[in-house]
C-alpha cells in the first residue's frame, strides 16, 4: 500500500529538538480563564489521551457548522426568512461552542498531568486549529445573515473577514518561524471584551473573576492556543459565540438587525473591531516582535529571504482567491458563498500546516504549495470564460479533492510522527516494538 511521507527524515529530526516557547501576559488569561481551566482539567480521566479532547472539540465546532449549513446554506436564513433555523439549533450551538472551548483549553493541561506532552501533540493541536478557525467564522456568519437589501453581511465582507483572521492566523506562525517564540497579542482579546457588551446589552451576563494560584504552573500561564484567526485561543471570541448563540435562542436572530449605535448594528460593529483590531493592534505587535529579535540578534532565520518564504504560498493563494472574487464571469461567492469560503479554509489550513511543521521542525519552508497550481488552473478557467456555466460545478469538484486531499494530509502526518515518536495519537499507550 502506498504509504506517503509528507514528513521528511530532516523535520522529523529536528521535531526531536522542538522546544515549546511561548509568552502570554493577557490578564483576561491569566486571572479569569487559567483557574477556571485549572479546575475543569481535574475532572478528566488520566486514561484520555489529549489528543482526543483536542478533536472531539473540533469534531464539535465540525458537527455544528454542518448543522448549521443544513438549515442555513446559503446564508439567508437569519435575515430574508428569520425562523427557519430552529431555536434548539441555536442552544445546541450555545453548548457545542463552550464544550469545544472547555476542550480545547485544558488539552494541554491535561498532556502535562498525564506526562504525554510531546509535539505531535502541539501539532496536532495547532494543525486542527488551522482548520478550525475558518470553521468558527463561518459559523459565525450564519448569525449575521448575508445582506439582504435592508440588513445583513454582504458576502465581500464576508470574504474580506475570513481573509483578515486567516492571515492573522499565518502571521502568528510566521513570527514564531522567524522568532522560535510564540507571542500572545492582546489585540484581538481586547476587541472580543468589547463586543462582548453587546452580549451585556442583550441580557447576557456575567463571568467570575478570580485570583490565579501564584504556584501554578508557568506553562499552564503559557500555554498557547489558536482560534477565530489570532495567535491565542481567543477566550472572549469563544464567549461572545457563545453568547450571541444564547441570545438569537432567547429572542429571535431579529436581534442583531436592528441599529444599535450611530445607525450601525451590533453585526457591523463586531466585524469592524475585527478588522480594526487585526490590522492596528495584532499585525504591529508581530512586526515589532520580529524587528526585536533582530535587534537582540536571536532571529532563527539569517536572511531576509529565507525570513518571508513561509508568505508566500499563503499571499498567492489570497491573490489568487481575490482574483476569482472579481472576475468571476458568475460571480462565483455570491452563488456559491458557504462553498467557497469552505474552500477558502481547507486550503488556507493545508497550506498553514506545513508552515507549521516547518517551523517546528526548525526547516526550511516551501515557497510555493503545490495546490495552488491546480487552484490557478481553476482560476484561470473561470474568468477567461473557458468553463461557460460549469464554474460552480469546477468550485465544487476542486472543494472535493482538496478537502479529500487535506484529510489525507492530516491522517497521513499524524500516522508518521506517531511512529517516528512511538505512540499512538488517541491512546497513551505505547507502540510495541518489533
Amino acid at each position: 500500500m502506498w504509504q506517503p511521507q509528507y514528513v521528511t527524515a530532516h523535520q522529523r529530526a529536528g521535531f526531536r529538538r522542538y522546544q515549546y516557547s511561548a509568552v502570554d501576559t493577557n490578564p483576561l488569561s491569566v486571572y479569569v480563564m487559567q483557574p477556571l481551566w485549572n479546575r475543569i482539567v481535574k475532572i478528566v480521566p488520566l486514561w484520555i489521551a489529549p489528543n482526543l479532547l483536542t478533536f472531539s472539540g473540533f469534531l464539535m465546532i465540525l458537527i455544528n457548522y454542518f448543522l448549521l449549513s443544513f438549515y442555513d446554506w446559503d446564508y439567508t436564513a437569519s435575515g430574508a426568512s428569520p425562523g427557519i433555523v430552529p431555536t434548539w439549533v441555536w442552544l445546541f450551538g450555545a453548548c457545542t461552542t463552550f464544550c469545544a472551548y472547555a476542550l480545547d483549553s485544558i488539552d494541554g493541561k491535561h498532556a502535562r498531568r498525564t506526562q504525554s506532552s510531546s509535539p505531535l501533540g502541539e501539532l496536532f493541536d495547532h494543525g486542527l486549529d488551522s482548520w478550525a478557525t475558518s470553521i468558527f467564522i463561518l459559523s459565525y456568519f450564519s448569525i449575521c445573515s448575508r445582506d439582504n437589501g435592508k440588513t445583513g453581511t454582504s458576502v465581500h465582507t464576508m470574504y474580506i473577514s475570513l481573509s483578515i483572521v486567516l492571515l492573522n492566523f499565518m502571521f502568528s506562525h510566521w513570527e514564531k518561524y522567524n522568532t522560535g517564540v510564540l507571542f500572545l497579542p492582546w489585540g484581538y482579546d481586547l476587541s472580543q471584551v468589547l463586543s462582548s457588551s453587546g452580549g451585556l446589552l442583550t441580557r447576557l451576563q456575567g463571568e467570575l473573576f478570580q485570583k490565579p494560584d501564584p504556584r501554578q504552573d508557568l506553562d499552564d500561564q503559557l500555554y498557547c492556543r489558536h482560534t477565530f484567526g489570532l495567535p491565542i485561543k481567543v477566550h472572549s471570541a469563544w464567549q461572545t459565540l457563545i453568547a450571541m448563540y444564547l441570545v438569537t435562542a432567547a429572542v429571535g436572530v431579529e436581534v442583531w438587525h436592528k441599529p444599535f449605535l450611530f445607525g450601525y448594528y451590533i453585526t457591523d460593529i463586531l466585524v469592524i473591531l475585527l478588522i480594526g483590531c487585526s490590522i492596528f493592534l495584532s499585525l504591529p505587535q508581530t512586526l515589532y516582535n520580529i524587528h526585536k529579535a533582530h535587534l537582540k540578534k536571536t532571529l532563527k532565520k539569517d536572511s531576509l529571504y529565507e525570513g518571508l518564504l513561509p508568505l508566500v504560498s499563503p499571499v498567492l493563494l489570497f491573490a489568487l482567491l481575490t482574483i476569482w472574487v472579481i472576475l468571476s464571469p458568475c460571480d462565483i461567492l455570491a452563488k456559491q458563498t458557504r462553498l467557497f469560503l469552505w474552500m477558502v479554509g481547507v486550503v488556507f489550513s493545508n497550506v498553514i500546516c506545513r508552515v507549521i511543521i516547518c517551523q517546528m521542525s526548525d526547516t526550511r519552508s516551501e515557497a510555493f504549495h503545490w495546490l495552488l497550481f491546480p487552484l490557478a488552473l481553476v482560476i484561470y478557467a473561470a474568468v477567461t470564460g473557458l468553463l461557460g456555466k460549469n464554474e460552480e460545478m469546477a468550485l465544487t469538484i476542486f472543494t472535493m479533492l482538496a478537502t479529500a486531499a487535506h484529510v489525507h494530509y492530516g491522517v497521513w502526518v499524524g500516522r508518521q510522527l506517531s511512529k517516528h515518536f512511538n505512540i499512538y495519537i488517541f491512546s497513551l499507550k505505547k507502540h510495541i516494538q518489533a
